[in-house]
């Protein structure tokens, strides 16, 4: 099966570790922070303003004071960001194989994330990954987001990949964009990080390789 122009790649989950997973962790054992107190103010689908400040319609330190005026006495809003960033950690085996991709030259490659503008600059000054991506397509620079938007952005996608529908493979962790992108006719697939198998696999099935 072939006929692929453009992968579509979500960041958070696929290409870099799902952050949010790693950072609550994190915050449970270093200072004994509760999920359920920081979670509802911070997820793009439990708070309209964490997804609202995603669509780069609310600016971030006015979102993260916000956070801070609703978090109990003795919670940090700049450490849970600090250690929410940093929970972003690049799969290298992942990486590897879309550069692969990159130097094939058949293939455009897209980043699509909903994201908050400073975490990306964060992590690309960390990583530097952006450089092997032909196009960037970002939920603040779109003011639309998968969470609430999801086919609006999806469309988006497809109208600045300048392709069909159909010859995007699309991989995200989210099962519900990844519907959502097959019913708009693209070829989605659920990808991990770690999963590099898995996504050699994909690969191989639309005859990318």
């Amino acid at each position: 099966m072939g006929g692929i122009k453009v992968i579509a790649v979500d960041l958070g989950g696929v290409l870099f570790s799902e952050g949010k997973k790693v950072a609550f962790s994190n915050l449970a054992k270093k200072y004994n922070y509760d999920e359920k107190i920081i979670l509802p103010l911070i997820s793009a689908r439990l708070s309209q303003i964490a997804n609202d400040t995603r669509k780069g319609l609310v600016d971030e330190e006015v979102f993260w004071e916000w956070v801070q005026n609703n978090l109990p006495v003795g919670y940090d809003a700049k450490l849970i960001r600090q250690e929410w960033w940093d929970g972003y950690v690049l799969d290298p085996e992942i990486f590897s194989v879309f550069k692969k991709v990159k130097s094939l030259g058949s293939v455009k490659l897209i980043i699509f994330s909903g994201n908050f503008s400073s975490r990306v600059a964060y992590l690309e000054e960390k990583y530097h990954f952006e450089s092997i991506f032909d196009e960037k397509i970002y939920s603040f620079n779109e003011h639309l987001n998968k969470t609430g938007n999801c086919k609006q952005f999806l469309e988006v996608l497809i109208k600045k990949s300048g392709v069909k529908a159909g010859e995007i493979l699309y991989l995200d962790d989210g099962e519900d964009f990844i519907e959502e992108a097959n019913k708009l006719g693209m070829r989605g697939k659920v990808c991990n990080a770690g999963e590099m198998k898995r996504l050699a696999n994909y690969l191989e099935e639309f005859g990318i390789n």
